[in-house]
């Protein structure tokens, strides 16, 4: 049963719709131009009102959680057209959802933001939980959630993986999409120290990375960066995905054509690109 066509996701479920753009790229945001977001008339930006969805749509996971019970199965479910963590979002909405994540244990929830830096400070305030007096550890409190950041460029890998990987979590991710530039993610897919994070110990390494290249704006996505993204992420069997190569792929400067739009049929590929894999849970 797949209500999505996010290859890695078996369903969307948005608890809002709206966002704020925050580094190059969401330059080219897809859920900005989404059919939800267009009939709706939903404003992107800085203090535009985010517009929480029906009860319909917050009751479908209930029933997606039932039958992943009786089936014996584990959905994934994708929040496509908002970040989780968004500080612009009413507190009260983001613990709404985070209950409903609660009652659906048979669902693992890819929470994927680009403001990791929010998670834990959104959480505590709604607590009213000093930092010094308890912990937030996803593991223990919701084992369903699969805790990642968007990355584009080095810059942004190096801001935001740091971040994500201090936060305990049952599985943490990085998608790399829209891949704008050659990244290297080997600081973060073996154990490390995390003390200039002023955590104390080591962080844990990433448990999946996902590799994508841009779907509109005819930004280029080198396949020569995937191709590196994979070499890695193999050396230190880190599981990964490659999504799409994107709506202007090239290979050392010179532009790759293929039949689907967005590079997404897996059999136009070459072969070493043909990965998809997913994290042991």
């Amino acid at each position: 049963m797949k209500h999505t066509a996010i290859q890695w996701a078996d369903h969307t479920c948005n608890p809002w719709i709206g966002c704020t753009k925050v580094s190059t790229g969401c330059a080219n945001c897809y859920a900005e131009v989404s059919v939800p977001a267009r009939v709706k008339a939903i404003g992107w930006g800085k203090g535009k009102p985010r517009h929480r969805t029906s009860e319909l749509t917050w009751g479908q996971p209930k029933a997606w959680n039932h039958f992943a019970a009786k089936e014996g199965v584990r959905r994934r479910v994708f929040p496509s057209l908002c970040d989780p963590f968004d500080d612009e979002v009413p507190i009260d909405w983001l613990w709404d959802f985070l209950d409903l994540i609660g009652h659906t244990p048979n669902l693992d929830w890819l929470l994927l933001t680009k403001r990791p830096e929010n998670i834990e400070p959104r959480i505590y305030a709604h607590c009213n939980w000093q930092r010094k007096d308890r912990f937030w550890d996803f593991r223990r409190h919701m084992p369903n959630v699969w805790l990642g950041v968007s990355v584009e460029n080095q810059e942004m890998a190096d801001a935001r993986i740091p971040v994500l990987l201090s936060i305990p979590a049952k599985i943490h991710f990085v998608s790399v999409e829209p891949m704008l530039g050659p990244v290297d993610l080997e600081p973060f897919l073996t154990e490390w120290d995390n003390s200039d994070e002023g955590k104390s110990g080591y962080a844990p390494p990433l448990d999946w990375v996902i590799f994508g290249g841009e779907s509109i704006g005819g930004r280029e996505c080198d396949i020569g960066w995937i191709r590196d993204g994979i070499r890695q992420c193999a050396f230190r069997e880190v599981p990964v995905f490659v999504k799409q190569l994107g709506s202007c792929p090239s290979l050392d400067g010179a532009r790759v054509t293929f039949k689907h739009r967005k590079g997404g049929d897996i059999d136009e590929w070459p072969e070493d690109l043909r990965v998809r894999e997913f994290p042991a849970v």
